[in-house]
């Protein structure tokens, strides 16, 4: 399949429409224009393989003053794809507010020379239903024309002259047209080659850079050839050829409009025209979430928070709190990749939570569970042996810790340590009592073991 396609995509480049200097299309005016009512209010047709416009709800699109603008371009954004030779039904109604008759002419610049005034180029219309109930109208493709994607220019006027409403409205003192709206789409015109289209063209699981197109084939197909560009434009060579009916794509551009074109082969000589449809990749976040976030170091009354630096990241907010909930206050601001919580209770679940800012704002909280460890058991405020006492006070203690000892023997020395056993201080101690300063220790629980030639004795100090 893959050689006779190529040769299909050489010949069929002779069918394609060749670049064309983009067209200026005149711009309505009126003396009132939609505000009477006589507007497009709801505009839709479907086309071949399930493609379609649906412009509903738009109301009157009235601007300005004197004389009114009542215009919606939609050529950009909205297409429907229409064979040469076929009838087609479009849909379409006014304001419920409208009591006047109102006529529409649908047009469509085949030579896409800015005018819609060419022979065939004024392709149905008719008179509108009152009080915004819908009307069905009629529109005819000749046989012949130029295959590619064309303006197409929907006209409803209150001066009830179809079939000969002017596609290109103008008000001029003390005459001209009075009351009506324009809206402008794009029909594309398929090659006639007798190979029926694909249906079901769709656009699933977008995300801000993927996105995943499915279609289904017609009876008799052989494979089928796809794009996905940024252009609107009707493609002018050959597309991807695959006889899947699947297209994942990936590295796609955040916040973007996509236009996705498919059309089937039906033997080795001759393809489908076109069909089409668009998608909106999401945006991205405009700061990346924070990752990598672990606890280390866990305590009885302290924890070490962890995480991956932020691209673009002018800082990050942490806090540590009981409930999984996003805090709304209490957060701590950081240029750090690390934070210490402290002052926490034993054996309890705590949340932490992180979030990245950078210059045009903050990202989503991002949190983790932890556990804080018991107090280890056997420990007491003071311990005595026969004649030994050691005692501490205050305790819980500030930045000054006095020690107090009797019946103590030579070499007397105290270490304090962490929970984990992290040594904090270490000196000699001498006399029956001694003060030792805690400034700059964090609050938390710590363990003071005090030695000498002939005792040891471990004491649970609480800094607060």
């Amino acid at each position: 399949m893959q050689t006779g396609l190529s040769l299909i995509a050489a010949g069929i480049l002779l069918l394609a429409p060749s670049s064309k200097t983009m067209a200026q299309y005149c711009t309505p005016t009126y003396f009132q224009g939609c505000n009477t009512g006589v507007e497009i209010n709801d505009f839709s047709i479907t086309g071949d393989g399930g493609t379609s416009i649906s412009d509903l709800a738009t109301a009157c699109s009235s601007t300005g003053s004197l004389p009114f603008t009542c215009y919606r371009d939609m050529s950009g954004s909205m297409s429907v794809t229409l064979s040469p030779g076929l009838a087609y039904t479009i849909t379409t109604n006014s304001a419920t507010t409208d009591i006047l008759p109102t006529d529409i002419q649908i047009f469509i610049d085949f030579n896409d020379n800015g005018s819609f005034l060419d022979a065939g180029e004024s392709v149905g219309g008719g008179t509108m239903n009152i009080a915004g109930l819908n009307t069905s109208i009629t529109i005819n493709i000749p046989t012949g024309v130029p295959t590619g994607a064309h303006r197409m220019r929907a006209v409803v006027s209150g001066d009830l002259t179809y079939p000969s409403l002017t596609p290109c409205p103008a008000f001029s003192f003390p005459s001209g047209a009075t009351t009506g709206e324009v809206h402008d789409y794009t029909a594309v015109i398929g090659t006639a080659s007798g190979c029926s289209v694909p249906t079901g063209l769709a656009a699933s699981a977008v995300t801000a850079t993927s996105a995943t197109i499915t279609w289904a084939e017609p009876a008799g197909s052989v494979g089928s050839e796809y794009i996905v560009t940024t252009s609107p434009g009707l493609p002018t060579g050959s597309g991807t050829q695959t006889t899947a009916l699947v297209d994942n794509e990936s590295g796609l551009t955040p916040g973007t409009v996509y236009y996705v074109w498919v059309r089937d082969s039906c033997d080795v000589t001759s393809l489908s025209s076109w069909v089409t449809i668009t998608f909106t990749t999401t945006a991205s976040s405009a700061c990346p979430d924070v990752t990598g976030l672990a606890m280390t170091s866990i305590t009885a009354s302290s924890a070490v928070l962890n995480w991956t630096a932020a691209s673009g990241s002018v800082g990050y907010l942490w806090a540590v709190t009981p409930s999984p909930v996003d805090p709304t206050s209490g957060w701590t601001f950081t240029t750090l990749t690390t934070a210490t919580a402290t002052g926490l209770s034993a054996s309890t679940n705590y949340y932490a939570h992180v979030k990245d800012s950078c210059s045009s704002g903050s990202a989503a909280w991002v949190s983790t569970l932890f556990t804080t460890t018991a107090i280890p058991t056997g420990i007491s405020s003071m311990a005595q042996d026969g004649n030994f006492s050691l005692s501490t006070y205050p305790n819980p203690t500030g930045n000054l810790l006095t020690i107090k000892v009797s019946g103590g023997e030579p070499g007397a020395a105290i270490a304090l340590t962490d929970i984990s056993g992290k040594i904090i201080l270490n000196q000699s101690i001498s006399g029956n009592q001694q003060s030792i300063s805690l400034d700059g220790v964090p609050a938390g629980i710590y363990l003071l073991k005090y030695t000498d030639a002939g005792h040891a004795q471990v004491v649970m100090i609480n800094k607060i």
